[in-house]
């Protein structure tokens, strides 16, 4: 394959199969959303669905201790009380290690689905399976900022509270 016609299919020198066929293999999950094949470039749009997925087992922890810190924030931002404070700590801190565990058993599989095709190694897939891996850590952060933002929500209330204000919002 000329160099002209390997930068305008973005090839590395591989088959378009064989590249699909390695990604899966070294992540785990689906083929990239973006796919050169010969010269027009094959784009589909992600859905939530295929983030969540891509991400792994991982992310269901991680959505289910992240749903129950959303609603302990929604409750904490409606009527501000200390008794939701610690639930919302530990929830969070559970979000967060949910994600993390998720993350590092992705870079686990990525790395050992490398180790099994040496030959067929390929920097751009092992990109794609730390991409994937990296769903889980987004996942949590995301979750953990709208529950910071309704739980800030709350203190805002108590201290208009303390401070003998009226209480709107």
């Amino acid at each position: 394959m000329s160099a002209a016609s390997q930068s305008k299919t973005g090839g590395s020198g591989g088959s378009k199969g064989e590249l699909l066929a390695a990604s899966e293999a070294v992540s785990g999950n689906r083929i990239p959303s973006k796919v050169s094949k010969g010269f027009e470039r094959i784009e589909r749009e992600d859905t939530l669905l295929d983030f969540f997925v891509a991400g792994g087992w991982g992310m269901y922890p991680t959505l289910l201790a992240g749903l129950g810190l959303l609603a302990t924030s929604f409750q904490y931002a409606r009527r501000p009380e200390q008794r939701y404070v610690p639930l919302m700590t530990a929830l969070g801190l559970f979000t967060m290690i949910a994600g993390g565990l998720g993350f590092v058993t992705g870079i686990m599989a990525c790395l050992r689905g490398a180790a099994e095709m040496e030959a067929a190694l390929n920097p751009t897939l092992l990109a794609f399976g730390v991409q994937e891996a990296l769903h889980n850590i987004v996942l949590a952060l995301l979750l953990s900022m709208g529950a910071a933002l309704l739980a800030s929500v709350g203190a805002w209330r108590l201290s208009r509270e303390a401070r003998g204000g009226p209480v709107t919002a």
